[in-house]
Order: structure tokens, then sequence, then C-alpha cells
């Protein structure tokens, strides 16, 4: 995670192809120190970034020779810190991007960005950008204009992301959800992308909404900043879709082999955070709420023809200012699981404690 710098609307000319991959190699040393933050109790864990452009992450098991587990791993692909960095500097360089200023934030309104208007004529944002930058760079379309302040923000966005998905994969591990699909399953590893097969889907999910949950925890505690709160929200947003590759209707939602983002988003959206102090302008759930709502309307506008009836668009119309959302504006399959697996992850985390 990072802070949000003061407003600067100095114009800069950034590589979408360079920035994010220098953005991807900081990493290795980062998810090294993360892993190092343990319980005792539990086996040691180590991390690795893998030189993979897939989207993905995952944490598992190593076994010794006696069948016990004897250390724990988790990966992160670096396709992923190359999607999120790329594509939350090509989404702040838009003028529509935070067009509608919060009054917490210290960013300029991007008079003056050129965004990706000839990025989005190469780019097929439902795909990975990982092997689309490359046509970038030969095009000669890979520059974003944007101001200082603007790729500020963009850089916490998805530092944001970034520290989320390595929480998230050690979540895994230290609620004891890996242990117990070995013990249970005889399983030792949880794909980001992959359903385990003998699990059905809504337990599935059920787990990796357990691991958002405590992941967000260290976003919603400690001292708050709106700008920084905001920014974290906004990259949560990001990786959510970024995992998801494409938003759009499913009929069906468990027959999702990762939950769909709309259900992830709504269980952080409603998560319970600190009040807010006496004197404070913002309260904490209002800068991570606005944030996860401004990334998602930012990629609605730029996905639209991909999304133009999806249920994206039915969740951002229902969210009411007051907080909450309106069941009828949501379509009722995504409804029924979202009720599904918050039913199986209270009666989850009481089971899973002995495995964590």
């Amino acid at each position: 995670m990072g802070n949000v710098g003061c407003m600067d609307d100095t114009l800069r000319r950034v590589s979408l192809h360079s920035v994010s991959r220098a953005f991807a190699r900081q990493w290795r040393s980062v998810g090294k120190e993360l892993a190092e933050d343990v319980p005792a109790s539990c086996p040691p864990v180590r991390f690795d970034l893998l030189r993979d452009s897939r989207v993905n992450g995952r944490a598992r098991a190593l076994i010794d020779g006696s069948g016990s587990i004897k250390s724990y791993l988790m990966t992160v692909n670096e396709g992923l810190a190359i999607n999120l960095m790329a594509l939350a500097v090509a989404l702040l360089a838009e003028t529509t991007t935070l067009s509608e200023q919060r009054k917490y934030l210290r960013i300029d309104t991007g008079d003056g960005c050129q965004g990706s208007a000839r990025v989005l004529r190469v780019i097929d944002w439902r795909f990975s950008l990982v092997p689309q930058l490359k046509r970038l760079k030969d095009r000669n379309a890979q520059h974003v204009a944007i101001t200082s302040s603007r790729l500020d923000f963009a850089q916490a966005a998805a530092r944001a992301a970034m520290f989320f998905s390595m929480l998230h994969e050690m979540s895994h591990i230290v609620l004891g959800h890996v242990r117990w699909l070995y013990r249970e399953y005889g399983l030792a590893s949880l794909s980001e992308t992959e359903k385990p097969g003998p699990l059905d889907a809504a337990t599935f999910q059920a787990l990796e909404i357990h691991a958002d949950m405590m992941a967000a925890s260290r976003f919603l505690s400690g001292d708050w900043d709106a700008t920084n709160t905001h920014a974290n929200g906004f990259g949560v947003g990001l990786l959510l879709h970024a995992i998801a590759s494409v938003p759009q209707r499913i009929e069906n939602y468990n027959d999702k082999k990762h939950p769909h983002p709309l259900i992830r988003f709504m269980s952080l959206y409603g998560m319970e955070v600190a009040p807010a102090e006496e004197g404070q302008a913002v309260p904490p759930h209002t800068a991570w709420r606005d944030g996860l709502v401004d990334s998602s309307r930012a990629l609605f506008d730029i996905k639209a023809e991909y999304m133009t009836s999806g249920p994206l668009q039915d969740l951002l119309t229902s969210i009411e200012p007051g907080g909450g959302t309106t069941e009828s504006a949501v379509t009722e399959a995504m409804m029924a699981t979202y009720s599904d697996v918050h039913r199986i992850l209270d009666r989850k985390v009481v089971a899973l404690k002995e495995y964590g």
C-alpha cells in the first residue's frame, strides 16, 4: 500500500509497457517480507513471484515424505501486477475517471490528460493485457499523457491491489483453508482461477470470500486517511475484475470457477468497519465504498461495449447514497448465490478454526 501525494497537475508522458513491468519487479521482496509475518504456530511460509503472464495467485501446502505439511508456498504471477498497473494508469489517464470529484481526494480533475483513446483501438479489455502491451509498443500507441497526481493515485491503487492479493493468498493459509482441503480431500493447493474438483462451487466461493474479508480487514484497521483509503478500495475493485477477466451477465453464478466479481464486491462493500472518530470529516466506510464503486464505474466506461446489459450496471445503479443495495435491480440468481455463499461461510468459519 502507498500514500497518494499532494495535488500536482504536471503533465507526464507514460509508457504503459515500461511502467507496468517496472511495477511488477518490486513485488518479490515485498512478498518475502509479508510471508515472514505469519503466526508462530503456522508452518513456515515462503513467497514467489512467478514469471507467468496470466492473472493468477495460489496458496499451496508442501508435503514431506510422511504425508505431513512441512511448509506453505504462496505465489502471485507477474501477469497480475502488470495487468493491474497498466489498467490503473490507463483508467486514470481518462478524464472521465473520477470526474465527479470526491471532496477528500488529493487529485486533479485530469485537464490535459490524453488517456487511452489510441490504446482502446488496440487493446481488447476482456483479456490479459500482458501479451497486448507488446503490440502497443510496436504500434507506437503505448503512451498516455497523465498528470502527476493521477499517476500517484494509479500507483497507489495498483499497490493496494497487489498487497490485497498477497494478503488473500496468505489468508487461505492462516485461516486453515489449505490444511482443511489437504486433510479432507487430499488437495494441496488453492488457485485464484480453478475450483478444486471435489468442492461444490458455493463452498469454494465461501472460502474465497472468507480470505477476501480477512485481507480487507488489514485495509480497514489502523489510522485512516480518506484519500489513501479510497485508493485502496479503487485498487481492490480493479483486482476483482482483473481476476474475472470479463464481468458479464451469467445466469447461474454457481457455475463460475471463481466467485463472480459482483459477489466479492458486495461482500467487501458491506464489511463492517470502524466508526468515524470525532471530528473526522469522512467516515472510513465511505472512502472504502467510494473507491470500490468508482473503480467499477471507470471499468464500465471502457468496457461498455461488452457490458451494456451486464449485472455490474444493475449493481451500480442500485447502490444507494446511504449504503446498501436494492435487490430488485440485481439479478435474482446472483443474490441467491450471494446468500448461499454467506450461509456456508457462517458455518465454515467455526468448522475451520481447528485447521488454522
